[in-house]
């Protein structure tokens, strides 16, 4: 009889559990894509910045000036090639 109590005691405890294993299991798998969503946008983020960084160094200032607006420094010469 202690048994048939013990028995019935661990299949009520399976019973039980077995569906918050299989919503553990959901929660683990959402947090990975979550993580990994997370990681994507860290990444664009770093890149983001350092594209706005560059703005800060006169280098790319004068690449964006001479490639962008045609702008040339004084007693340069530039030649344009037609299409």
């Amino acid at each position: 009889m202690v048994w048939l109590l013990v028995a019935a005691a661990f299949v009520g405890l399976v019973v039980w559990f077995v569906p918050l294993i299989k919503d553990h299991r959901t929660y683990q798998s959402r947090l990975y894509q979550v993580r990994q969503e997370i990681l994507q946008e860290r990444q664009l983020t770093n890149s983001l910045t350092a594209q706005i960084l560059s703005f800060d160094r006169p280098e790319t200032i004068e690449w964006l000036a001479r490639t962008l607006a045609n702008h040339a420094r004084t007693n340069e010469v530039v030649f344009q090639f037609a299409d």
